[in-house]
């Protein structure tokens, strides 16, 4: 409370300070950007162009703290950005909202981007919803990409339900020369069947 108070009483201070040439006074300004819901903006413009890793840190623990839709919607451009960095700690704030982030990440789902796609499966793997794997199945029995689909059968690793079966064998028919992916269906469908098999066991002991 004292830090917005005295430090930085208002927004208009906290914008100043988050683009000083001192990375110390960039950093109070960060961590002090948290009780300013409408700095998200600056936030995300700063955090495209931050090179101090603590900087770049609390940038990001600002707007994860923030946590509103804007959050959302502000983020989501950075998945785009060239720097890898900068992708990647746009998934991680998507990822950390969870709940909120939903219909951002069923939209990546469905992305004209292979990448972006990707991004969108790694995200929708950790969100709080029952209907994650269904949404994965999806991406399995549509996407025309190898590393999507990849990525979708390792998300799907620990989710996986007979249903997928059908879906895993036009994988396979669908990217017949690719070694990884086989092997990957392969496991999963070796992971239904002996699951399957278990419960057959139960029910027949019962």
């Amino acid at each position: 409370m004292s830090t917005r108070n005295t430090r930085f009483p208002d927004m208009v201070s906290v914008a100043g300070s988050l683009w000083d040439t001192r990375p110390d006074e960039r950093h109070a300004a960060a961590l002090a950007a948290a009780s300013y819901p409408d700095t998200v903006p600056l936030l995300v413009a700063r955090l495209r162009v931050e090179k101090d890793t603590r900087v770049f840190g609390a940038l990001e623990s600002a707007l994860v703290a923030i946590g509103s839709d804007a959050v959302v919607m502000g983020v989501l451009p950075l998945l785009r950005a060239p720097e890898p960095a900068v992708r990647i700690v746009g998934a991680d704030i998507l990822r950390v909202l969870g709940a909120r982030s939903e219909p951002v990440v069923r939209a990546l789902l469905t992305d004209e981007s292979p990448a972006l796609r990707t991004i969108g499966v790694t995200i929708a793997r950790d969100l709080p919803n029952p209907e994650v794997s269904h949404w994965l199945e999806s991406v399995l029995a549509r996407d025309q990409d190898p590393g999507v689909c990849r990525a979708a059968l390792d998300a799907l690793a620990s989710m996986a339900t007979p249903s997928l079966v059908p879906v895993l064998h036009q994988v396979e028919e669908r990217f017949p020369e690719v070694s990884d992916l086989r092997e990957s269906v392969h496991y999963l469908l070796g992971l239904l069947d002996l699951g399957n098999s278990n419960r057959n066991r139960k029910g027949e002991c019962a």
